[in-house]
């Protein structure tokens, strides 16, 4: 297991802009999402409030192809002076792009708590609405000749991108980024250790990565929970210390 430190990831995001599987480095690093899940996300799974197909009638696509890409900030303030809040923002986890032995296929993830919803940031949300833009692009340009998968990420002609391919690229863009070489789901392992290390309660992260329950989350963690506890126990014993030396306090806060 290898995990990024937040100055790889910030070094990383920056650099890799121009790539076109961008978006979807994004939305793992803000889900934890696995890379079949990335590959196989279909539109319909994506939901900003309300579909996508009055969506498509409201934002203003013209104005949005003339901000700089990526430029979730801007992109706000675009909707904000046009009334339009997409609402709370959640992906679908019902679908999964398995590399088997006679190639990809699209399959259902085998466990219940695979098949899950996510809620999303509202940057990471922003981020989508600017894959939607590059993608509606392509599609006009492709025609008829479009794939019909509708999914998030794919090729320009809307084909499903290879597992293989996809994760080439990605150690490609971590190259040009200066940062070491990590799997594609080093960056779930990724989510999972800053999560913990901040506090959140290890349910939580076993349900956001879906797993089939907490034991399980604390193994794949046990580094992380370790740390954790080691911490929470200097910090117990900090307050019994200052407790011994103010004996006329009235109780210790915990």
């Amino acid at each position: 297991m290898n995990v990024l430190n937040q100055e790889e990831i910030t070094r990383f995001l920056a650099a890799t802009k121009g790539y076109r599987y961008y978006a979807a480095y994004v939305l793992a690093l803000s889900t934890g999402v696995r890379r079949g899940e990335v590959l196989g996300l279909p539109w319909r799974n994506v939901t900003l409030g309300v579909d996508w197909k009055a969506l498509d009638k409201a934002l203003p696509w013209e104005r949005i192809g003339k901000l700089d890409l990526w430029d979730t900030d801007a992109l706000a303030a675009l909707l904000a002076d046009e009334h339009i809040d997409i609402g709370d923002a959640v992906i679908h986890i019902t679908q999964q792009l398995s590399n088997l032995r006679d190639g990809p296929r699209l399959e259902i993830p085998k466990t219940t708590l695979s098949r899950r919803k996510i809620e999303l940031p509202p940057g990471t949300a922003l981020m989508l609405v600017f894959q939607r833009h590059l993608q509606r692009r392509e599609r006009k340009a492709a025609g008829a000749g479009y794939n019909p998968d509708d999914l998030v990420f794919c090729t320009d002609t809307g084909a499903y991108v290879a597992p293989k391919t996809f994760t080439s690229i990605f150690h490609g863009a971590l190259k040009h980024a200066g940062v070491k070489k990590v799997r594609f789901h080093d960056l779930r392992h990724t989510v999972a250790t800053v999560l913990l290390e901040d506090g959140t309660a290890l349910n939580t992260v076993q349900e956001l990565l879906g797993h089939y329950n907490p034991a399980f989350t604390a193994t794949q963690y046990g580094h992380v929970t370790k740390k954790m506890r080691s911490e929470a126990t200097a910090k117990l014993g900090n307050i019994l210390q200052a407790a011994k030396r103010n004996p006329n306090s009235a109780g210790v806060p915990l």
